[in-house]
């Protein structure tokens, strides 16, 4: 048997299951990937509100950049 047979694979199969228990609970992943999504745009739409001001409906267009 050559060593390599016994190592683990450094990567895991694309066809193997992802990681159960504690590793990553039932969804816990995508829950912790949807919350950064959330907050990421709950700041975005911070940073338009005040960009835009008071009296404007909606943010200016970006500066025109001739190539």
């Amino acid at each position: 048997m050559r060593p390599s047979d016994l190592d683990p694979p450094l990567l895991p199969s694309l066809t193997s299951a992802p990681p159960q228990g504690d590793v990553y609970p039932d969804n816990t992943r995508v829950t912790i990937e949807a919350a950064i999504i959330g907050r990421m745009a709950e700041h975005i739409h911070h940073l338009e509100s005040q960009l835009v001001g008071d009296g404007v409906s909606e943010a200016p267009p970006p500066p025109y950049v001739s190539s």
